[in-house]
């Protein structure tokens, strides 16, 4: 929708990484591309954008990278957040443009939060995009650790059923 508000051009390819999207970038000379992908971006897509390629991850960078980082923080009884970050050739490790963290409510599901990150996005990047521009960008600190996760096993799914979440 906020693409065709503004009427920004929006491609769906099955892979980021494709030399027919790299290419087009390059001759697009974009300043920003955006991705929500589970995608690793390389360094041909990485160094044909102009500026920078931004990223949503449903998580508070540095801390749950990787995927479902929602599930993991609710699992481990942390914050929930969202992070708008500039893409590196690194997982989930460009600079932070912005952080939002969301109160936690018991009655909520991993789909709830994934819903809520999802419809603020639009309004995320808005916001990310005039903080690109300013020197209002600050550090945003909490106290997780840096960690990575993948995908849940059995034994992670048991354990976060027993706290009484669910998914859906």
């Amino acid at each position: 929708d906020l693409c065709r508000h503004y009427r920004i051009p929006r491609m769906v390819y099955k892979n980021p990484n494709q030399k027919a999207l790299v290419e087009w970038v390059r001759k697009e000379q974009l300043d920003v591309l955006f991705i929500f992908t589970g995608f690793i971006i390389k360094r041909p897509l990485i160094n044909a954008v102009k500026g920078c390629i931004l990223n949503k991850h449903a998580g508070l960078l540095p801390a749950y990278k990787g995927v479902f980082p929602v599930f993991w923080a609710m699992k481990n009884d942390d914050p929930i957040g969202v992070t708008i970050h500039k893409v590196n050739e690194r997982i989930d490790e460009g600079e932070i443009i912005l952080q939002k963290v969301y109160p936690q409510r018991t009655n909520s599901t991993v789909y709830d939060y994934y819903m809520k990150i999802y419809r603020e996005t639009p309004d995320l990047i808005m916001e990310s995009l005039e903080l690109l521009d300013s020197d209002k960008r600050k550090p945003y600190p909490h106290n997780l650790k840096d960690s990575y996760y993948s995908l849940p096993e059995r034994a992670d799914f048991k354990a976060f059923t027993r706290k009484g979440y669910r998914f859906v």
